[in-house]
């Protein structure tokens, strides 16, 4: 765990403040208090621990959140008539002006939440609602190059990253996940023949899947088209999960994801 410590409060206390309501309130803290439930509900157990950062004019906190901590409600007391909130999983550099994916790299698994709050009363509260920034790609390779010859599987697409405060930025995405290798002796162990790929929100459809035998065939999948032409929304707030299977065999693909229904298929043309 880094930093301090972060304790949710199922009930929110009330503060003894140091100024009535009927005065000046320019110089009085308020008391904030965040619902974190809908963290807990959107992020993976393993991209635990959360940043959350306040900032204002006078208030200046970073902190950590686990899995206990966003069950509940954590309460600050900041003395700014404004203050802005973030909630980072998956990606803290988000909050330091952006995140670039590196070349050979997949995306983070970005979920994230910023928002400006009143905090000019003598209590705040606001209700964290966290988007999942990222597609989970589950590919499947069957036919030739997903048997036993060695082969090797490539993602390719336009977005590089997410400006802060998320929005995505143009950049090249290239992303090959490891696959088997003969073994020792000239033996061939089962190759992987199915991978995860962790992809960012989209603004166009470009993305591709390249894959290459290494006795020299070779195969490429407009992705992005499919997914399109399937129904899958970029624009959601949260990011539909995926599940791709390709025959390269047959010329066939096939999508399928959690609110669509049967799965969707769609012959390759070259």
């Amino acid at each position: 765990m880094c930093s301090e410590r972060i304790i949710p409060l199922l009930v929110v206390s009330v503060l003894t403040l140091s100024c009535s309501v009927k005065e000046d309130r320019s110089g009085c803290p308020c008391a904030l208090c965040l619902d974190l439930t809908a963290v807990r509900e959107k992020v993976r157990d393993e991209d635990y621990p959360v940043l959350l950062r306040v900032e204002g004019e006078r208030t200046d906190y970073t902190g950590w959140l686990d899995e206990e901590d966003c069950s509940g409600f954590f309460q600050i007391v900041v003395p700014d008539k404004r203050v802005r909130v973030w909630v980072v999983a998956g990606d803290e550099g988000l909050f330091d002006g952006g995140v670039l994916i590196p070349a050979g790299y997949d995306s983070p698994p970005l979920t994230w939440w910023s928002g400006e709050v009143d905090t000019s009363g003598e209590t705040a509260f606001c209700k964290v609602l966290p988007q999942k920034d990222y597609c989970l790609l589950t590919l499947r390779i069957d036919g030739p190059f997903g048997n036993r010859m060695p082969y090797q599987l490539t993602v390719r697409g336009r977005i590089g990253g997410f400006a802060c405060p998320g929005e995505p930025f143009p950049g090249d995405f290239s992303y090959t996940p490891p696959i088997s290798v003969p073994l020792p002796g000239g033996k061939l162990q089962d190759l992987v023949r199915e991978y995860q790929v962790f992809l960012p929100r989209q603004t166009d459809n470009s993305l591709r899947i390249e894959v290459e035998s290494f006795g020299g065939g070779r195969r490429s999948f407009a992705l992005g088209e499919y997914m399109a032409a399937s129904g899958y929304d970029w624009t959601a707030g949260d990011l539909e999960d995926l599940t791709v299977e390709i025959d390269c065999a047959l010329t066939d693909i096939l999508l399928s994801g959690g609110i669509w229904g049967p799965p969707v298929h769609h012959e390759i043309v070259f």
